[in-house]
């Protein structure tokens, strides 16, 4: 399986897309990695009618727009929470904001 941090590229059986932009520097082949598949979470909370989705590890703006698309029509109304937990994402706090 070959991981890939663009976004662009569509998942499937031999590739998946990840949102962290440094994995090809943070890994080697042969590294476990674990993915979580937040968009099962993503569709409980809608279901659910949770409040607010606190979203892990934001490092820019742009993360918070993809948990939006995906939370779609039905979630408009949840907020999110962006947990900032890096230094690249106190860098980009305003973007972020």
């Amino acid at each position: 399986v070959r991981v890939t941090p663009d976004y662009t590229v569509e998942g499937n059986a031999e590739v998946i897309s990840v949102s962290y932009s440094d994995i090809v520097n943070s890994v080697v082949p042969g590294n476990r990695i674990l993915i979580a598949d937040g968009t099962l979470m993503l569709q409980w909370g809608i279901d659910n009618g949770v409040d607010f989705i606190a979203v892990s590890f934001v490092r820019h703006g742009a993360d918070l727009d993809i948990v939006r698309e995906a939370l779609g029509e039905h979630g408009k109304s949840i907020k999110l929470i962006a947990k900032i937990e890096n230094q690249e994402g106190l860098g980009n706090v305003d973007d972020i904001i």
